[in-house]
């Protein structure tokens, strides 16, 4: 939620309850450095837990090199330094904390009847708070069965079907309908060859959670869910390989170590798999907890060899020192991403957004350029170079400067047509419509005059109800300056001197043909 930066009141707003009026109370944005504190305590009390744990799991010196290795995985920068990914570490301190109380009550001698009933109790919220910070946590159960902690384990599988199976539903219910309006429906459909994307994407976060080389909210591979991904190629056959290689190590090897680091690895990675796309495709935030697994199979095969334990240590502290700088704002954020993947045209999209956002206009169109070199077929970028001109064109109209517009808008609809012929198309039957609407402004220029006053006009009543309600003096002196410069513009657009118009016969355009200058 909003914790803990709160609710503020917009001071501009008052209750009026005799009109029925109520007090608007909303937050006005989040506080950075509040977030970011409630995340590096939630995270340094997830590794105190977490080697709490595995001091008792493996011996405190692996532990040590684990968690340490840990910590400063780039990996796990994503999930810390952004503020958005609060539900990780949240996650992970829940289920460290409910792992260090299943050891704790496998330890003791002879609990009492009162004791199984506070500790599964306990356990139970703590899995609550858990699938409920991010549905992960759903994935716990296997790890449970593994370490023998059975009794903990079923009550673990029955909370991931009834609550976190909830959760993940509604969410692709949602997710669904949201791909469905951006035609790309058929990506949250499981299908039968979707098994090849899973273990495509399983050898991806081998890969990246082994050598994170390359990090950034938006990753080239698989970002578009291209149908070529269900395709058998080289990257299957590598992805078979691995795979077949750790499930037979799995079951070969005899140390606990290495057992346990792939069942945690695959058990928490198994939900980001792209069985169905609902979310992004590949991300590091993703790897986040699974990556654990890695790094307890680092420490494991190093700890007798301390100097290439610390080379690899400095390697990944440096490289997550190098990215840190991503999330201080906005504009280095877009920037980095596009500077780890410099040919992807999404990276290159939000960037001009945020170029836009500083008022930088040519950065701007210099990005959403660059993204439709890289891929012609990808929409957003003409989609947004539209809504440059799109906008300009009608600032151009609200100014009465109406040959500007008409040219302005023509410029917009040659982009707004490249956007959409590409496949797929985000919102493609919205985009017709409104090429269309532009077409239509185009060839009878007083369609635009009739719905530009047609807009002020009902902008003008709005107004008109603000004021009426109205009891701040701030907000009267706003209002009374917006509803002035209304009227002028509606004043400006009775005198406008137009040589043709429609046949249309609703009294606003009848009223602007007994108005207008011959």
């Amino acid at each position: 939620g909003d914790f803990p930066s709160g609710e503020s009141i917009n001071p501009s707003i008052v209750a009026a309850p005799e009109q029925n009026i109520p007090k608007n109370e909303r937050p006005l944005g989040k506080t950075p450095w509040r977030h970011h504190a409630l995340i590096l305590v939630v995270f340094n009390i997830a590794i105190l837990s977490l080697y709490h744990f595995l001091s008792y799991l493996l011996n405190p010196t692996l532990a040590l090199l684990s968690v340490a290795l840990f910590i400063v995985h780039p990996v796990g920068t994503q999930a810390v330094a952004w503020i958005s990914a609060l539900g990780y570490p949240l996650s992970l301190l829940w289920m460290c904390l409910s792992l260090n109380l299943t050891h704790y009550f496998y330890s003791l001698d002879s609990p009492s009847s009162l004791m199984y009933l506070g500790v599964y109790c306990l356990f139970f919220i703590l899995q609550f708070l858990a699938i409920n910070a991010l549905f992960i946590s759903i994935c716990l159960w296997p790890v449970l069965f593994f370490l023998g902690y059975y009794p903990f384990a079923v009550i673990s599988l029955i909370m991931s079907t009834l609550q976190g199976l909830k959760i993940v539903r509604e969410t692709i219910s949602h997710r669904k309908s949201e791909f469905k309006k951006q035609n790309m429906g058929q990506f949250t459909v499981l299908r039968p060859r979707k098994w090849i994307v899973a273990m495509k994407t399983l050898y991806y976060y081998f890969k990246l959670s082994l050598f994170p080389r390359n990090m950034g909210l938006y990753h080239t591979w698989g970002f578009h869910c291209e149908r070529g991904l269900e395709k058998e190629d080289k990257m299957l056959l590598a992805a078979l390989l691995s795979i077949g290689f750790v499930g037979w190590w799995f079951f070969v090897t005899p140390v606990f170590a290495v057992k346990f680091s792939i069942i945690w690895f695959l058990s928490f990675i198994f939900i980001f798999l792209n069985w169905i796309t609902i979310q992004q495709f590949v991300t590091e935030r993703y790897v986040f907890v699974p990556t654990l697994g890695t790094c307890i199979l680092i420490a494991y095969f190093t700890q007798s060899y301390f100097p290439v334990y610390m080379l690899i240590f400095g390697f990944y502290l440096m490289r997550t020192w190098c990215h840190l700088p991503t999330y201080d704002n906005e504009l280095k954020f877009y920037q980095s991403n596009v500077w780890n993947f410099p040919k992807s045209e999404v990276a290159y999209s939000n960037l001009g957004c945020t170029w836009l956002q500083i008022g930088l206009i040519g950065s701007t169109l210099d990005s959403w350029n660059i993204a439709t070199k890289l891929n012609p077929n990808y929409d957003v970028p003409y989609y947004n170079i539209h809504g440059h001109y799109k906008s300009n064109a009608t600032l151009q109209m609200q100014h009465g400067n109406y040959g500007s517009a008409i040219e302005l808008f023509k410029t917009a609809r040659e982009f707004l047509a490249k956007a959409v012929i590409c496949e797929p198309c985000h919102f493609k039957d919205d985009w017709v419509k409104e090429i269309k609407k532009i077409d239509e402004w185009i060839a009878n220029p007083t369609l635009m005059v009739r719905d530009e006053y047609t807009r002020l006009t009902q902008l003008k009543h709005d107004l008109d109800v603000m004021l009426a309600g109205e009891r701040n003096e701030t907000r009267i002196s706003e209002i009374t300056s917006s509803i002035r410069d209304n009227n002028a513009r509606l004043e400006h657009i009775k005198s406008i001197p137009v040589t043709s118009l429609d046949s249309n016969t609703d009294p606003e355009m009848i009223y602007l043909r007994q108005t207008v200058k011959p």
